[in-house]
């Protein structure tokens, strides 16, 4: 369901995701379902991305997810002046960002199929120059 910020302690951990939305149509907030998604989302109705990246964050025991559109009420232009102006606070102080950067939208979920023996380990060596600050009164 959807839980207003102002409803939890100012310390709950919650996820991001970051993801494309592609051309695909899919569920989002607006202000007619607001009132029903306060009480329940129906997870069918959500995409693939969604679906696993609420997973992801259940089974690092993340309890919350911050998801642009479901947390932003599309429809208004009020909420998204608001809220579009707190975005980067909202990801730097989530407890972890999900990625979803392989899909081209919604529907193509958080994870694909990788050959992992065509990795190839990478190392980067790199001398740090550190120059001492000076501090002036």
């Amino acid at each position: 369901r959807l839980c207003e910020t102002r409803d939890l302690p100012p310390t709950t951990p919650y996820a991001t995701l970051s993801y494309c939305w592609g051309r695909l149509q899919f569920f989002t907030l607006n202000e007619s379902n607001y009132e029903s998604m306060l009480q329940r989302i129906n997870v069918s109705k959500l995409t693939k991305t969604f679906r696993e990246a609420m997973e992801t964050a259940k089974r690092l025991e993340v309890w919350y997810i911050w998801i642009d559109s479901l947390c932003i009420i599309q429809d208004s232009q009020e909420d998204w002046r608001i809220e579009s102006a707190l975005m980067g606070q909202v990801y730097e102080h989530s407890h972890c960002n999900i990625a979803a950067s392989k899909a081209e939208n919604g529907g193509d979920g958080c994870f694909t199929m990788r050959k992992p023996f065509s990795i190839q380990p990478f190392r980067v060596q790199r001398e740090w120059n550190c120059i001492p600050r000076q501090i002036t009164h």
